[in-house]
Parts: structure tokens; C-alpha cells; sequence
């Protein structure tokens, strides 16, 4: 592999009812929740196929026996590899160390829909130059991470989901001699009930789940 050819890890977790999108409950249903988590899925993948020059894998949680996930990484030609057990720390710093043994590492989450191909342009060419690249989400996380550097313990302790995150993860990093040298333009992830109504009034998708699940 090119090293100098930026690695897309896209981190997904397996689509299951009661699973995944648990902050949608009650204000709907663990199956309606199961169905947008896939559908948020399938859209960041195709998003990254064709806005991502690089190579790209697809990291499945907490492994990845779904049939979902082996017909879109055959379908699209990506490599499909489980994430390791542990927090979501451990996992982010085992995935970018393992990709940095031979090329920059980028992982991007599922939860950011809006997130557009000449944005994933933009940052693969940045990484290529050399940069550290961050995405910041607007309640005060990140959905894209790409870096050239890792450091034990990078991510440890981080109170994933509030408001903090984006703050202590730079802080982290400043502290292993890791700066960031581009940002991202600031989206809106997709968390709750409430951030997916707001999102279908720009996502067609979404427009057409909710006139289903109404009707």
C-alpha cells in the first residue's frame, strides 16, 4: 500500500433492534430505530465510494456477521474487518495504530448523513499533504478523525456522547505532540428522535420513512 494514500475507516454498528439508535426510543420504535441506522449506513458508504480516492473498510461492531454488511462491502469492493472489543477509545486507537503501520488512518462514523463527497475529497487531499484532519459535530463531538501520529492511550477516558468530547480529544492530542491542522465544516450528527425529523426535511429518504411509518 502507497503510504502516503490515506485509509477510510468507516465504523458502523451492526443494525439490530434494541441496538443501536437506543436514543430514538420510545419516541418510536427499536425497528423503525434498527431501519434508520441501516439506512445511515448504506448512505455514508455510498458517500465515501465515490467522494474517498483512497482505500476504504468498512469496521463492523461488535463484529461483522450481518448479512447487511457483507453484501454492501461486496457490493462496493471495500474490505470488511470487525472492530476490537473494548470502549469506543480503545477501538478508535486500535484501528488508527494498526492502519498507521503503513498508511495515515481516518475513521468516519455513521451518524453524520450530511456529510458530502467533496468534503471527504477535501479531506483525503489535506491527509495526503501531510495534515491532521478533524470533523467536529455540532453537539460538541467529532465525526471524522484522520491522522498521521498515535499514541497509547489517546483516547482513554473520554466521556464519549456529551458535550466535551471535541474539547478533551484535542486537548489529548496536544498532549502527544499530535496538532490538528484542518477542521472540517461543523455538521449536525443524527443522535435522537428529534436530530432525524429535523434531518428529513433536507433527506428525501427520511421523507419517504416517515410518510411510510405515518400512513
Amino acid at each position: 500500500m502507497n503510504s502516503t494514500e490515506p485509509v477510510l475507516l468507516i465504523f458502523a454498528k451492526k443494525p439490530i433492534p434494541g441496538q443501536v439508535k437506543t436514543r430514538f426510543l420510545p419516541d418510536t420504535s427499536p425497528e423503525n430505530a434498527a431501519t434508520i441506522a441501516h439506512e445511515m449506513i448504506r448512505m455514508t458508504i455510498n458517500t465515501a465510494v465515490t467522494g474517498w480516492p483512497g482505500p476504504i473498510q468498512l469496521m463492523a461492531g461488535p463484529d461483522s456477521c450481518h448479512p447487511f454488511f457483507e453484501s454492501i462491502s461486496q457490493k462496493h469492493n471495500i474490505a470488511l474487518t470487525d472492530q476490537c472489543s473494548g470502549s469506543l477509545g480503545t477501538k478508535m486507537e486500535t484501528a488508527i495504530c494498526q492502519t498507521l503501520d503503513s498508511a495515515p488512518a481516518a475513521i468516519l462514523g455513521c451518524d453524520i448523513p450530511s456529510v458530502s463527497k467533496s468534503m471527504l475529497q477535501y479531506a483525503y487531499h489535506r491527509m495526503q499533504a501531510g495534515n491532521n484532519v478533524m470533523g467536529p459535530s455540532a453537539d460538541g463531538g467529532f465525526y471524522f478523525i484522520g491522522l498521521h501520529q498515535c499514541f497509547p492511550g489517546m483516547f482513554d477516558a473520554i466521556p464519549w456522547g456529551t458535550d466535551q468530547v471535541l474539547e478533551l480529544v484535542l486537548r489529548r492530542l496536544r498532549g502527544g505532540q499530535i496538532m490538528i491542522d484542518v477542521m472540517l465544516s461543523c455538521l449536525q450528527d443524527i443522535d435522537t428522535w428529534s436530530d432525524f425529523l429535523w434531518a428529513a426535511q433536507f433527506e428525501s429518504s427520511f421523507q419517504e420513512f416517515l410518510c411510510k411509518i405515518n400512513s
